[in-house]
């Protein structure tokens, strides 16, 4: 199902567009430093048609291939920020600190559907007056919807390279809690050259951290009165790194090769964790969201657990299937394939489409279309 891609920019962002000090209308801070002003967009991508499996970009190769579009399809939950959670901090092409934009204020760039998603921040920050004689290349990096204990290491002047241990707790249905952690990175130079305007930094794509996991019934079986009552992911991770792995060294985000990026917080195995529809008769699809998982060689390779309903003529029949979905290669009967597992990596969506249910005992053979992305970035239904 194809949705609209849309930003939903919260109320408490109206926090951040309060008045600038009288003190911004001047290029010079503090002694010795300088005020410098920014601005960006801000993007997930665009609006338009969907991507589709036949396009050629490989998240393997992206220096092989032009016009990268990291188009995210997804539901309005999927797409949303918090502005009160965005930061946007700058390194040294050495990895050393150097300083964050604050007073960020944000317009929304048009409300066309090729730009209606795309929003255009600005914000000062102070900077020595040395580096900015200098027109310095610097990494900027931008982080939103992390929690406020991982907000105070990056504003406390981390170096890049520790960025790599920064992590959060979250997972589940999602809907109801924090909205998806999101990351992006851009090598900028600011060019300066004495002028005291604003310095335009481009656009900044962003990347969620998490992965969406989607166990949903086809139309077949939802006329056949089958509806979802839980999803249990047997092995997970509780908590998950807010960077791939070799981020800092990306010179944007959409360098990133997924081939090497998975960075898992193994130590944070969890047995299961449940998803339950909160409708008594249940539902056709249910979602979790999680941290990535390693999957391949693992001694607890993460499955996924159903409990159904099926409603015959007003009896609500509940079913338990013996059999578990696997994040493997299936073949055309159903089955999955041998040594095919593959692992859950962030920005990813899993759309497990049950096709059928057939009782032989106890056990029930599910069949699964669409199982995997193939390594593609964004969500896609």
């Amino acid at each position: 199902m194809r949705h609209l891609l849309t930003y939903i920019i919260l109320a408490a962002a109206s926090l951040l567009m309060t008045a600038c000090h009288i003190y911004d209308d001047y290029m010079y801070g503090p002694d010795g430093e300088q005020k410098v002003k920014v601005s960006f967009v801000l993007a997930l991508g665009s609006s338009d048609d969907p991507f589709t499996k036949a396009e050629t970009w490989s998240p393997d190769t992206p220096d092989g291939n032009v016009g990268y579009d990291p188009k995210t399809i997804g539901d309005e939950y999927d797409n949303q920020i918090d502005p009160g959670t965005l930061q946007v901090v700058f390194y040294h092409t050495t990895g050393e600190f150097v300083g964050k934009v604050n007073n960020l204020a944000y317009s929304q760039v048009g409300t066309t559907d090729e730009d209606r998603n795309l929003y255009k921040f600005t914000g000062t920050m102070l900077l020595d007056e040395d580096l900015v004689n200098s027109n310095p290349q610097l990494k900027m990096m931008v982080f939103a919807n992390f929690p406020e204990s991982q907000r105070a290491v990056i504003n406390g002047g981390t170096d890049v390279s520790e960025l790599q241990e920064l992590a959060f707790t979250r997972f589940g249905a999602g809907k109801d809690t924090d909205f998806i952690p999101m990351w992006g990175v851009k090598s900028v130079s600011l060019n300066l050259s004495g002028d005291p305007g604003t310095t335009d930094l481009g656009t900044v794509y962003v990347l969620r951290a998490m992965a969406k996991v989607e166990v949903k019934l086809s139309e077949e079986l939802t006329a056949q009165g089958y509806t979802l009552t839980s999803m249990t992911m047997n092995h997970l991770n509780a908590s998950g790194y807010c960077l791939p792995d070799g981020a800092e060294d990306l010179p944007n985000t959409e360098a990133l090769s997924l081939g090497s990026s998975i960075n898992v917080n193994g130590s944070s195995h969890l047995a299961s964790q449940i998803v339950e529809s909160q409708e008594d008769q249940g539902v056709q699809s249910l979602v979790m969201y999680v941290p990535e998982y390693k999957n391949v060689d693992s001694a607890d390779p993460a499955t996924i657990s159903l409990a159904l309903k099926q409603n015959e003529n007003g009896v609500l029949k509940t079913l338990l299937p013996e059999s578990v979905i696997e994040f493997k290669v299936y073949n055309g009967s159903g089955k999955p394939v041998d040594s095919s597992d593959y692992d859950i990596v962030r920005n990813h969506n899993y759309v497990f489409e049950i096709k059928s249910l057939k009782e032989d005992g106890l056990k029930f053979l599910v069949t699964i279309e669409d199982l995997e992305l193939g390594g593609r970035y964004g969500f896609e239904y």
